[in-house]
Formats: C-alpha cells, sequence, structure tokens
C-alpha cells in the first residue's frame, strides 16, 4: 500500500498567508517522485496558499506535512 505524504514548503506569502511549492511523495519510499498537485507528469511546480495545500491533501485523504 502506497502511503502518500504532501508536503508544503513556506516561500512567499499572498495576502498574508504562506504561499509556496506542495510535494507529493510516498512516505514509504521518500526519494520515490510522485508529483505535484495539478502536474500529470510531475515536470512543473505548484504553488498553493496552505490553507489551499491541507484541504487538497484532506479531500483525497493523505497525509499533511510542511517544510
Amino acid at each position: 500500500m502506497t502511503s502518500i505524504i504532501v508536503t508544503f514548503k513556506h516561500e512567499d506569502s499572498m495576502e498574508g498567508e504562506p504561499t509556496g511549492p506542495v510535494y507529493i511523495t510516498d512516505e514509504d519510499d521518500p526519494e520515490a517522485w510522485v508529483g505535484h498537485p495539478y502536474d500529470r507528469d510531475g515536470s512543473l511546480g505548484a504553488w498553493m496558499r496552505l490553507s489551499e495545500a491541507r484541504e487538497w491533501a484532506a479531500a483525497r485523504g493523505y497525509k499533511f506535512g510542511e517544510c
């Protein structure tokens, strides 16, 4: 079973809320690239607000973390 974790990295702020890239990885194999939200091939970054990233992960039942 794959254990997916969504990691938010604070890089900037928009209207007072942290924004940054969101990465999706397999917690059981952290070196394995899964991708970004909205990407099909993992080649482009996906920036979100912190609240959006949490909601996106929760809606899919994924674990969520920040770095």
